[in-house]
């Protein structure tokens, strides 16, 4: 097994450890706090129609890695850099319901799904139209959230891993950010083009940033509660537009940030970053992707 591939199934499994840390006693993430699940059930009478209808998203983890070749600064030379985003869809404005809006791939549970698992692996190929050999490392599933129409819907967090092409150039630190995120979105576009019938775009924010822009909103929500959003802004060549991350989305995503990306993504790679003795081989031990 090669060094990329021991710490790409490393890291795979201390997402999944921290993940079943905070598991119920059916190995299910809790999405939403008791008070929270008790009152958006509460919403929505059991009917035939929502005993039958059930549904999933993939929470998209995408671990990108590149070989930096930038000649300004040795620290940056010939290392993997690696960053961690969120990969979102923006539906379609035609369609019938949630036209326009920020979500995670997904859909309901259809004949010759034999788990949701199946279902959200399925919808998330159907949206963003990856070829078929790209790998999603499944590290757990949640408890299921009931949607605006009371249907519920199961959260499965996955990871997948993205090797940037090198960019050799003379970028200074200034204006490496700026280069990074346009390699960024040139290899989502590449990677995953969308379904136009059903998604608008598909996009990644860092996690860094979704934790840094997290915000909380009066909005008309049903948990009665003050609504978790991530207002964010998408550039598309020259053009730049801000949008909320907001509604299920954002409730599903709130718990994953805090207990499991942020402690695993953020904080463990800052303790490795800032105490490089402590690996044998810093420049393998430091390269963090997932298949």
């Amino acid at each position: 097994m090669t060094s990329r591939r021991r710490v790409a199934t490393s890291l795979a499994a201390r997402l999944k450890e921290q993940f079943e840390r905070h598991c119920n006693a059916d190995g299910l993430f809790p999405t939403l706090t008791p008070a929270q699940s008790k009152t958006a059930w509460s919403q929505f009478p059991t009917s035939a129609d929502t005993e039958k209808r059930s549904a999933a998203v993939l929470i998209p983890i995408i671990s990108f890695h590149k070989n930096s070749t930038s000649s300004s600064s040795s620290k940056h030379n010939n290392q993997e850099i690696e960053d961690f985003h969120i990969l979102f869809t923006q539906r379609s404005s035609h369609m019938r319901t949630h036209a326009a809006e920020i979500s995670f791939p997904g859909g309901g549970l259809e004949h010759g799904d034999e788990t949701l698992l199946d279902t959200a692996l399925r919808e998330t190929q159907e949206e963003l139209l990856h070829a078929p050999q790209f790998h999603w490392t499944v590290i757990g599933q949640g408890v299921a959230v009931p949607s605006i129409r009371g249907i519920p819907v199961t959260p499965i967090l996955a990871i997948g891993s993205v090797c940037l092409v090198d960019e050799e150039d003379d970028s200074t630190d200034a204006t490496m950010s700026s280069s990074s995120q346009s390699s960024t979105s040139k290899s989502i576009s590449k990677l995953f083009p969308g379904n136009p019938d059903e998604v608008q775009r598909v996009f990644s924010i860092s996690v860094n940033e979704l934790l840094r822009v997290k915000t909380s909103k009066p909005l008309p929500g049903r948990l009665g509660t003050p609504a978790p959003v991530f207002p964010v802004r998408l550039n598309d060549d020259d053009d730049e537009e801000a949008v909320d991350i907001w509604g299920l989305t954002a409730y599903v995503l709130q718990p994953i940030l805090q207990k499991v990306l942020k402690p695993v993504l953020v904080d463990d790679q800052q303790h490795t970053n800032s105490n490089p003795g402590n690996n044998d081989n810093n420049d393998e031990d430091a390269t963090t992707n997932a298949r």
